[in-house]
């Protein structure tokens, strides 16, 4: 039988709800299993990255 993870459903739940009661509605949540952390990055995502051309893809 494994080890029970410590960093459950009910930790990212009570982090989401958290951010919704403070009125952010945008927030990135990093989870660290390894290090057992939950990280909120409050506000806009990473800024979208222009698009990769693999010369593989072209036919």
């Amino acid at each position: 039988m494994s080890k029970r993870a410590a960093v459950g459903h009910d930790d990212i739940l009570r982090v989401l709800k958290a951010c919704k009661r403070a009125g952010y509605e945008k927030a990135r949540v990093h989870i660290s299993l390894r290090e057992q952390t939950i990280d909120i990055m409050i506000g806009e995502g990473a800024p979208e990255q222009p698009p990769f051309h693999n010369p593989w893809d072209d036919e």
